[in-house]
């Protein structure tokens, strides 16, 4: 039985940010420099990814199409 295809609709602000997560995503989890990666990922750009994270977050969870799954 093959699921269904449903639309999401994300605001275009959070697909970009999702855009960046996938496209840093190996990257920020396995650095062949840490310090490089320190520097890049600052506390202040952790932070601010973590708060977008969370608002995409609530709004899967407030959404109709992720609540029938």
């Amino acid at each position: 039985m093959s699921p269904e295809v449903k639309e999401v609709n994300l605001v275009e602000e959070h697909l970009e940010f999702l855009g960046t997560l996938d496209a840093i995503g190996s990257g920020a989890r396995y650095p062949k420099d840490l310090a490089a990666a320190r520097k890049t990922y600052s506390r202040n750009v952790a932070q601010d990814y973590l708060v977008k994270t969370k608002e995409i977050l609530e709004w899967i969870k407030k959404d109709q199409i992720f609540k029938q799954l």
